[in-house]
């Protein structure tokens, strides 16, 4: 049987909401690493790895590629490996691609990307329980190929089999 993850989510107070579902959308808590290989080679140098950018990242089935906050993959170091124009509501946009790892540990998925699109999600929070936190990832159709996805919006439930 595969994994899965079932996710009732709530409002800020802590009580269970499904109108907080449809206001911010379905969630997952996320690290965003430097690669595995590149994160040996910084070691084998006797550098120090970058520290994992910790966020939220939004359950998006409209992008097609899994995006990643511009800033949070300079942050960590990592150079631009090329670059894809996206159709966005603004319109065709060119974006670079960054080789990166994402963990999201409420679900013990790990997955490394060969490139994920950086991309401006400044001003992007949900206000949880514990205070504002930034949405740093667009989770896209490459990483839920993999999933089946339930969004049961009537009561508030995101279900997640991979």
């Amino acid at each position: 049987m595969a994994p899965s993850s079932n996710r009732f989510y709530n409002d800020p107070a802590g009580n269970h909401s499904p109108q907080f579902l449809q206001a911010c959308g379905p969630i997952l808590n996320v690290n965003i690493h430097v690669p595995s290989a590149l994160a040996q080679n910084i070691a084998a140098s006797g550098g120090t790895i970058p520290t994992p950018e910790a966020g939220l990242a939004l359950i998006d089935t409209g992008a097609s590629s899994t995006c990643v906050h511009e800033p949070v993959l300079l942050r960590l170091g990592l150079n631009a490996i090329g670059n894809v124009m996206s159709g966005t509501a603004a319109g065709q946009v060119q974006h670079n691609r960054y080789p990166a790892r994402l963990e999201f540990p409420g679900e013990g998925i790990d997955r490394e990307f060969a490139s994920v699109t950086g991309v401006d999600l400044s001003g992007q929070v949900i206000s949880l329980s514990t205070g504002i936190h930034p949405i740093i990832a667009l989770i896209g159709r490459d990483l839920m190929a993999d999933w089946i996805l339930i969004y049961n919006g009537h009561v508030g439930l995101v279900s997640i089999s991979f």
